[in-house]
C-alpha cells in the first residue's frame, strides 16, 4: 500500500486482492469501492470519512498471510455508499462526535456557550413553574408567572367620593368643590332660613374663572338656572348639570335678601349625565329644545305642536309675487301677459292662480272674445311688466325671470293648459246686465288656479314659460290680468 507524507491512503499494488475497512475499535464495517485499471490494476480505496482513521487489512489470494496499516483518510468530499429502500437495515447506524480534538461516546458537558447556559438554561423550569408538565387553569401565585407593570407605566387612580360643605348666608357665599377626576356632581342644601337665590356655576381654570350651568331636579327633570327661595328655604336635592373639562364646580348665592342655609356638594365617580334637553311631560319646556321633526331634503325643520299638545301642519311658504297688466287692448292673438324662466334659472316658479277682468267701461260693440292659457319656450319684444309685488318684502323675484305684455312669443304649445270665453262689450253702474255680471265673477274668482288641493301648481322650470293670449280676431275690449306667481 502506498501513502503520501501526511500518511493519506493513495493506492493499492496491482494484482488480485481484496480489501476491507474498519474501525480501529473494530466494530463497525464499511465496504471500500474498488476500481480496476486495465493492464496497471491499481485499485483506489475512494470511501471514506475525513479524518477518521482506518484498519487496513490486506489479504494475498484468500491465503492467510495479512499485512495490517494504519491511515487517516482525508478525501474533503468522502462518498458514501448508497442503500436501497428495500435492504432491510441489520445493524443500527452511529455517528461518533468529537470535542475538536477527541471522539466521545458518552455524556459531556460544556459545549453551549456560557452566556446561553448561565442565561437561560440553567433554569430549574419545573421548579420555577410549579409542575414539570404544568397544566391549563388558575393557578396560585406561588405557581404562577410574575407578571407586572411597566416601571413607567401611566396609572388611574380611582378616588372615593369627595364632599365640601359651606353656610350660605351674604351675597357671593358658596360652596365650592375640586372634581379631581370626579365625574358628576350632586347638591343638598338644608332647610333654613335663606331668602334670596342661589345658581351652579362651573369653571375649567381651576376656579378662576366661572360659567353658569344649571341644576338638575331629579323629581320633575326639570332644567332650571337658578332656585329661589321666599320667605324661606326649604331642603333641596339638585344635580348640577356638567360643563365638559370642568376642574370645580360651586353653588353660589347671586341675590340675597336674609338668613342662612347649608350647603354640601359631593363629587363621585358615577356620571348620569343630565341632557338640558329633558323634560317632564306637560311641564315647563327644557333649557335647550331637541329638534323632533323632518327633513326638505337639505334641512331639518321642527315639528310643531298646539297647546291642546295637537301637531299643527303647516304647508311650506315660498317667495309670492303677483304680477298686473292692466288696461290692456286686445287683438287679434295678442299677447296679453307673458312669464319666462329663462334658460339656466336657479328657481321653480309656480302659477297659483291667474285673473282675467273686463275693464271696458266705455261704450263699444263688444263681441263673444277667447282667452287662452298656452306654454311657450320664449318671447321678445313687448312691453316690460314692472307692477310686481312681493307679498313679503323680503323676498326678490330672481333675475332670470321676466314678464312682458304684448311680447311676440316662440314655442307656443299646440295644446291648451286652458281657456275662457267673455263679452267684450262694456259694463257701466245701474241696470245690471250681462257684462257687469260677469266683471263681478271676474274679480272674484281666477280663471285659473290649482284643480285640487294635493294637485301640483302651474310649474316653469328652467327655459319655460307661459302666454294668456287673446285668441279672437278683434281689436274690442279691454282687460287686466293678473298673476299670483310663487317662486321656489
Amino acid at each position: 500500500m502506498k501513502f503520501d507524507a501526511s500518511r493519506t491512503i493513495l493506492c493499492f499494488e496491482p494484482g488480485d486482492w481484496s480489501e476491507y475497512v474498519k474501525y480501529l475499535d473494530g466494530t463497525y464495517w464499511s465496504a471500500a469501492y474498488v476500481y480496476e485499471e486495465y493492464p496497471t490494476f491499481y485499485r483506489v480505496l475512494t470511501e471514506g470519512v475525513a479524518g477518521f482513521r482506518y484498519e487496513i487489512t490486506i489479504n494475498k489470494d484468500g491465503g492467510a498471510a495479512q499485512t495490517t496499516f494504519e491511515a487517516t483518510y482525508k478525501n474533503q468530499h468522502p462518498r458514501f455508499p448508497s442503500v436501497s429502500t428495500t435492504t432491510p437495515v441489520t445493524a443500527p447506524t452511529a455517528v461518533r462526535l468529537s470535542t475538536g480534538s477527541v471522539y466521545y461516546d458518552g455524556v459531556q458537558s460544556g459545549q453551549l456557550p456560557t452566556s446561553l447556559v448561565g442565561g437561560r438554561l440553567d433554569v430549574n423550569f419545573g421548579s420555577w413553574l410549579g409542575s414539570t408538565a404544568p397544566t391549563v387553569g388558575q393557578k396560585t401565585s406561588s405557581a404562577s408567572l410574575p407578571v407586572v407593570l411597566a416601571s413607567d407605566q401611566t396609572l388611574n387612580t380611582v378616588t372615593g367620593n369627595t364632599t365640601a360643605t359651606g353656610t350660605l348666608g351674604s351675597l357671593n357665599a358658596a360652596v365650592t368643590i375640586a372634581l379631581v377626576g370626579q365625574q358628576s356632581v350632586g347638591f343638598q342644601l338644608a332647610a333654613g332660613t335663606l331668602r334670596g337665590t342661589i345658581m351652579p356655576e362651573c369653571s375649567v381654570d381651576n376656579g378662576t374663572t366661572w360659567v353658569q350651568t344649571f341644576f338638575d331636579n331629579p323629581t320633575t327633570g326639570d332644567k332650571t338656572a337658578t332656585e329661589v327661595f321666599t320667605p324661606t328655604n326649604s331642603a333641596i336635592t339638585r344635580g348640577i348639570c356638567g360643563v365638559a373639562g370642568a376642574t370645580h364646580v360651586r353653588v353660589r348665592v347671586s341675590a340675597y335678601t336674609s338668613g342662612t342655609a347649608a350647603g354640601t356638594l359631593t363629587a363621585v365617580q358615577f356620571s348620569r349625565q343630565a341632557f338640558l334637553s329633558e323634560g317632564a311631560v306637560c311641564n315647563a319646556a327644557p333649557v335647550v329644545a331637541q329638534l323632533v321633526g323632518g327633513s326638505d331634503g337639505t334641512n331639518m325643520h321642527p315639528l310643531l305642536v298646539a297647546a291642546d299638545r295637537s301637531l299643527v301642519s303647516r304647508p311650506a311658504e315660498i317667495a309670492t309675487f303677483t304680477v298686473l297688466a292692466t288696461g290692456t287692448a286686445v287683438s287679434n292673438n295678442k299677447s296679453l301677459l307673458s312669464i319666462m324662466n329663462g334658460a339656466g334659472s336657479s328657481v321653480v316658479l309656480k302659477v297659483m292662480s291667474i285673473y282675467i277682468v273686463n275693464v271696458q267701461s266705455v261704450a263699444v260693440t263688444g263681441i263673444i272674445g277667447t282667452f287662452e292659457l298656452r306654454r311657450i319656450t320664449g318671447h321678445s319684444s313687448g312691453a316690460n311688466i314692472t307692477a310686481i309685488e312681493e307679498l313679503d318684502t323680503t323676498d326678490t323675484l330672481n333675475a332670470s325671470v321676466t314678464i312682458k305684455t304684448g311680447a311676440t312669443v316662440s314655442g307656443e304649445s299646440s295644446n291648451l293648459l286652458w281657456r275662457s270665453v267673455f263679452s267684450t262689450d262694456e259694463w257701466a253702474s245701474g241696470t245690471l246686465d250681462n257684462e257687469a255680471l260677469e266683471n263681478i265673477f271676474q274679480t272674484m274668482f281666477p280663471v285659473w288656479s290649482r284643480p285640487e288641493r294635493n294637485s301640483k301648481h302651474l310649474t316653469l322650470k328652467a327655459g319655460e314659460g307661459l302666454t294668456v293670449k287673446f285668441a279672437t280676431n278683434s281689436s274690442v275690449g279691454t282687460f287686466d290680468v293678473m298673476v299670483v306667481l310663487g317662486q321656489e
